[in-house]
């Protein structure tokens, strides 16, 4: 029994290990001929690179692959207007900055000359700014010598209502670093007297013909308008005359007799 099993399995293995080809097999071959495979591309040897080098090359494949949309630059600050009128550092009886326009008024007396001009205060408020100097001759003046005064706001109206002819006349007093400065307007016969003092030293008195009084009276009224230039002409008026009532209402500012035409300074 054992050789017919050793038999049959012989007879099974010599048909396994057959590398006959089979019936056919040539045929087929040379109807179907196999495709010739094309060699693979030679591989450069890889590029050693640092960790660095690597994270760049990355982000460059990456930002190839996905190009960054152009981000809205912030625009460059606009400079910003400086304001027409500076704030200036001078004190409150300093002269109006060189280079800001000038709307003035000169008035020749006889001893001396004015120049009243709207001024710019600390508080970029306009104002009326009053140069007495005494005369070198029939139109040349000594300006190296000259005394300004400045008024207040509150002082704006009054003058105001002195050129209007609201009120008699009006004394300003205590200007100056050492509060020595003074004006005084006063209507006196035909002409409105402007009083320029400093101490008791130097006084310069100029009287104003009509032309002058609405020359000068102008540049005030322009000055007040200037400080409120949404309100009507006509309320400004009105505030005036109320400010000059209540002015006079005040003991202080009652009229005084007229006593500086003695007094031996400067004259008109």
């Amino acid at each position: 029994m054992a050789n017919q099993y050793d038999d049959r399995f012989s007879e099974f293995d010599m048909t396994v290990v057959t590398d006959q080809p089979r019936p056919g097999a040539q045929a087929r071959g040379r109807e179907y001929p196999q495709r010739q495979q094309a060699p693979a591309p030679a591989r450069s040897a890889p590029v050693s690179r640092s960790p660095a080098a690597a994270q760049v090359a990355q982000g460059n494949s990456r930002a190839a692959q996905y190009p960054q949309r152009p981000s809205h630059q912030a625009s460059s600050p606009v400079a910003v207007a400086a304001p027409a009128q500076a704030r200036s550092m001078q004190s409150d009886d300093a002269p109006a900055r060189n280079d800001e326009p000038r709307e003035n008024h000169h008035v020749y007396g006889r001893d001396s000359a004015l120049t009243i001009e709207i001024d710019t205060k600390r508080n970029l408020s306009a104002t009326i700014a009053i140069d007495a100097a005494p005369k070198t001759g029939e139109r040349s003046v000594n300006w190296s010598q000259k005394l300004r005064f400045q008024l207040t706001e509150a002082e704006l109206p009054i003058l105001a209502g002195v050129f209007l002819g609201m009120i008699e006349e009006a004394r300003f007093d205590f200007h100056g670093e050492n509060r020595n400065k003074s004006l005084h307007v006063v209507h006196r016969n035909q002409a409105l007297l402007v009083r320029l003092m400093e101490g008791k030293d130097r006084v310069f008195t100029v009287p104003l013909g009509a032309g002058d009084v609405y020359a000068t009276g102008m540049l005030v009224i322009k000055a007040l308008t200037k400080n409120m230039p949404g309100m009507e002409f006509g309320a400004h008026m009105a505030m005036v005359r109320t400010a000059c009532k209540l002015w006079m209402l005040d003991p202080k500012n009652q009229p005084k007799p007229y006593q500086t035409q003695q007094r031996g300074a400067a004259g008109g």
